[in-house]
């Protein structure tokens, strides 16, 4: 981190970690800096929501088999509502979940 006194206020260079962005902001008063960098730290401290949630890439099948594990292994049909899925998803080609907009 720097922070630096320029002719229009005080930069602040801010590198927080390895995959983390590097952060600049010039502001008026070297306080403002240095409550925007206790913010960004606080930030960057809270995890997940902070960082760009990843792409859900796993296959139809794959979300099937997780729906039955935890919902359809319940159902009085479920075994055979598990049989359908799969012969649908079979018939897609198996695609990607997140990309399956749905029945048009």
């Amino acid at each position: 981190m720097a922070i630096t006194k320029t002719d229009s206020g005080w930069k602040f260079d801010i590198h927080i970690g390895h995959s983390c962005p590097r952060y600049r902001k010039t502001f008026k008063t070297k306080a403002e800096g240095k409550r925007w960098e206790a913010w960004l730290r606080a930030q960057h401290a809270q995890g997940p929501d902070w960082e760009p949630k990843k792409a859900d890439r796993r296959r139809l099948s794959q979300l099937i088999d997780e729906w039955f594990k935890l919902h359809g292994s319940h159902l009085k049909d479920g075994e055979r509502r598990r049989d359908v899925l799969n012969r649908v998803c079979e018939a897609l080609g198996n695609p990607v979940g997140s990309e399956h907009t749905g029945i048009r």
